[in-house]
């Protein structure tokens, strides 16, 4: 029988931080994900971090985003409901790469897309509070 290691726990938090904006007050939610990757053959794991960020606001609407971060590498998309707002992110895609790349992060993608990001397998077995089968 193998040993879990507490290294190997699945570290991740969920939390909403309301933000007020035009008198009124929009949630937005936050899921942090501690992940280890397996890099090759040998075991050897790189840590890296996936940050889930959601929101409605006026005027922009239903915005969602996930940013990966493994060691220097990011990879970041955007999903907007409204084609305006996705416009708006296109827009400034290429200030955000410059920041990025003078913060010494090498840039894997970014990305916005209008619509909704897909459900996720993993998203969806992480949020499961009680298992009817237990």
């Amino acid at each position: 029988m193998r040993t879990l290691h507490w290294q190997e726990l699945k570290q991740a938090w969920n939390f909403e931080i309301p933000v007020r904006h035009d008198n009124k007050v929009n949630m937005f939610e936050f899921n942090i994900k501690k992940d280890n990757k397996k890099t090759n053959d040998d075991d050897e794991t790189s840590q890296g971090w996936s940050i889930q960020i959601s929101f409605d606001m006026d005027p922009l609407g239903e915005v969602h985003s996930k940013i990966a971060l493994l060691d220097k590498q990011v990879s970041i998309t955007f999903w907007a409901e409204q084609q305006q707002t996705t416009e708006t992110f296109r827009d400034h895609i290429k200030q955000l790469q410059d920041e990025l790349l003078d913060a010494g992060l090498e840039i894997e993608q970014i990305t916005c897309i209008q619509g909704h990001p897909p459900q996720d397998a993993d998203e969806i077995s992480g949020n499961i509070i009680l298992d009817e089968k237990a």
